[in-house]
């Protein structure tokens, strides 16, 4: 029987503890971006991203380690899908088959920048590639 560390179990209790102030908010407009429909199988997708945008060097849904986390609720997720930031695979936790987050490194919050945030199960060539949108917004910039 495999035990999983402490940090790893930390950063999933953490991450599950925020899906009840994501659930409702992920839903919402204010808080959602919206996905694209490149999705072949319609029973797969993407209903949203939480947040859809952060400030430079502001963490959002703080880990103990201090990185930040995304949520992304859709249709279809696996535990075998990873979310991917412009292409690099990030640190995925499976919630449900609705619901599944990443941690973002503080490294990746540095500049302002539109991001490609994609779901995808990285071990199978034809999986679906789920895509919607994050922006890393300029200090200045107070439109989220």
């Amino acid at each position: 029987m495999r035990v999983a560390s402490s940090a790893a179990f930390i950063f999933a209790a953490a991450m599950l503890g925020m899906v009840a102030g994501c659930r409702e908010q992920a839903g919402q407009a204010q808080g959602a971006a919206a996905p694209s429909a490149d999705a072949k199988d319609s029973s797969r997708s993407i209903t949203a991203v939480y947040p859809k945008a952060a400030h430079v060097g502001e963490p959002f849904q703080k880990q103990p380690n201090g990185n930040s986390a995304i949520s992304v609720t859709g249709y279809g997720l696996t535990a075998r899908d990873v979310i991917f930031w412009d292409g690099k695979p990030l640190k995925t936790v499976f919630g449900n088959p609705r619901w599944i987050t990443a941690e973002i490194p503080s490294a990746l919050l540095i500049a302002p920048k539109h991001v490609e945030i994609v779901v995808s199960d990285p071990a199978n060539p034809a999986s679906d590639r789920l895509r919607t949108d994050f922006e890393v917004l300029s200090p200045e910039n107070t439109s989220r």
